[in-house]
């Protein structure tokens, strides 16, 4: 769902828009550990992979919206790890990249706390969002 669209199709709403839907992926990742640590798992720690791993904009706000909570560590490599070329992640990471890189969120207090305010209206609106799926879907029973 995107709330507060405009008409404007300029240059500026477009990025704003991109920003958006970044730190609406963040949001919806957040949900998802959070559900999985209320439902009984341990989830510390994200791994980074593909190449939105390389997007500093993409990684900094899930870092700021997610790692305030978890460690966020840069690359997932479990593809060369799967293939056989290395023998464990460590050892791939080492020989790939910059082992255990770890983007940590920003320090500023406001911005936790904005985060956590956007963070409740997204979770606002996803249970409206289900709530009329549900009156739909008794309407077509």
């Amino acid at each position: 769902m995107v709330c507060g669209l405009t008409l404007d199709t300029s240059e500026k709403q477009l990025a704003l828009l991109y920003f958006a839907t970044v730190q609406g992926i963040a949001y919806g990742t957040r949900h998802i550990v959070e559900h999985c640590n209320s439902h009984g798992h341990k989830i510390e720690t994200l791994l980074a992979c593909g190449g939105l791993a390389k997007n500093p904009l993409y990684i900094q706000e899930h870092a700021d919206i997610i790692a305030s909570l978890y460690s966020w560590v840069l690359p997932f490599l479990h593809g060369a790890v799967a293939a056989k070329k290395y023998s464990s992640l460590n050892e791939a990471m080492k020989a790939l990249n910059a082992a255990g890189q770890v983007i940590h969120p920003s320090k500023h207090p406001k911005v936790k706390k904005y985060h956590d305010a956007k963070y409740r209206v997204f979770r606002e609106l996803y249970e409206q969002q289900l709530s009329r799926r549900s009156i739909i879907a008794q309407a077509l029973d």
